[in-house]
């Protein structure tokens, strides 16, 4: 439930149908070298995050390794939920103690993976409660935070993800998105072969 819910429905209506919802349960079939990479990616997304490490043996702590395998799989990351400035205590009841925004909840997760793969990295801030405007953002390495941008359009292998508690903005927002990309009519854009990677969120 929750925003890769909404990418899967909102996509369809477009024609986006190809999609990969990765669970648990996928997680679980996985070989101890293939999770053991994915153990060391987690503990980078913790350190940029600046989090501390939930146990792998349980659901939340597989959820937030197999954030990893969104991230990886994509060639753009776009992530739902609330981007939480420095020293500011997000909805989770959590203090964000690095020099920069983070997004809110198990998305963070997934959106620190895909900054530190370099990959173009977007948030829409569905709350202006914990210091930063509503709208979109995109990770800028050259000063090192999200800063404002345009509604991004989409890439023909995202990975969308979003939070359960996902607004009316932020469910718009993923519209939007939708509409831009395919009112742009861009060529390397095709819906019938898109590839889509989802996630739950993790708590």
């Amino acid at each position: 439930k929750g925003g890769d819910t909404v990418w899967d429905q909102v996509g369809r209506e477009f024609g986006v149908t190809n999609h990969n919802h990765y669970t648990v349960a996928y997680y679980d079939t996985l070989i101890q070298k293939e999770k053991n990479q994915l153990q060391q990616q987690y503990i980078g997304a913790v350190n940029f995050l600046k989090r501390g490490v939930i146990s792998e043996n349980t659901y939340a702590g597989k959820l937030v390794r197999r954030d990893m395998i969104q991230a990886n799989n994509g060639d753009a990351i776009f992530g739902i939920t609330e981007l939480v400035k420095p020293n500011t205590k997000g909805r989770k009841g959590y203090v964000n103690k690095t020099n920069y925004s983070i997004p809110e909840g198990g998305t963070g997760y997934a959106v620190a993976r895909g900054i530190l793969l370099n990959k173009p990295t977007y948030v829409f801030n569905q709350s202006d409660s914990y210091g930063n405007e509503i709208g979109w953002y995109v990770w800028d390495n050259s000063v090192k935070d999200f800063v404002k941008t345009d509604t991004p359009t989409l890439t023909n292998n995202f990975t969308g993800i979003g939070s359960q508690e996902i607004n009316d903005l932020g469910k718009q927002a993923i519209r939007d998105v939708y509409e831009k990309t395919f009112s742009t009519k861009n060529q390397d854009f095709e819906s019938s072969n898109n590839l889509s990677n989802f996630a739950e969120e993790a708590f």
